[in-house]
């Protein structure tokens, strides 16, 4: 008998979830985006920003109407909501949907970081 027709007469491991304190958690990443830029990132959870009110209004508000409907939402409220997701996702420095002291306007941000950002950090919206 062969090594490998031995490993598969062999009864599969025992399963055993993973214990909370050892459940992986995405932290903070550093990162040099294609512009340069040096920035602190995280994965924002869309779930609970959602959950949380935390969307803007309209855009809260269209989501939570196309979700009734069974539909998807209409192309501008998904740009919108990627922005917010985008903004939410930046540590440091700071990025805001509208011009804001200490923060930059996240329509500043060049397309070839935001496309980086949305396939490096797996951002989709609904």
């Amino acid at each position: 008998m062969t090594e490998k027709e031995a490993r598969t007469e062999e009864e599969p491991a025992e399963f055993v979830p993973t214990k909370a304190e050892d459940y992986p958690v995405d932290s903070d990443m550093e990162l040099m985006l294609p512009s340069g830029a040096n920035v602190v990132v995280h994965r924002p959870n869309k779930y609970a920003l959602l959950l949380a009110g935390r969307f803007p209004k309209d855009v809260d508000a269209a989501i939570r109407s196309a979700i009734d409907e069974g539909e998807q939402p209409d192309f501008l409220t998904r740009i919108k909501a990627m922005d917010y997701l985008l903004c939410e996702s930046f540590v440091a420095p700071k990025f805001h949907i509208t011009p804001k002291k200490g923060c930059r306007s996240i329509r500043e941000l060049p397309d070839p970081d935001r496309e980086f950002l949305v396939l490096y950090l797996g951002l989709s919206v609904f």
